[in-house]
């Protein structure tokens, strides 16, 4: 993935399960992930997202935006 590379994954759309989010991830290698939740009432599934992230790689940039995080 070179530095241009923009990639979506919509984890919902997709009915990724975490051990496939994670793998998604893994795959693309990315420097920063961008994480979006339109809604509070599902904001554990941000914090699941955001630490498969963080274990899979702790240098991945992880950035919040959306509802939650304008909100929280």
């Amino acid at each position: 993935m070179s530095a241009t590379d923009v990639y979506i994954v919509d984890a919902n759309l997709d009915d990724l399960s975490p051990p496939q989010f994670k793998k998604v991830i893994a795959d693309l290698e990315p420097d920063l992930v961008g994480l979006t939740l339109l809604t509070n009432e599902y904001w554990k599934v941000l914090h699941i997202g955001a630490s498969i992230i963080k274990e899979l790689d702790p240098q991945i940039i992880r950035v919040i935006g959306g509802v939650y995080a304008t909100i929280s």
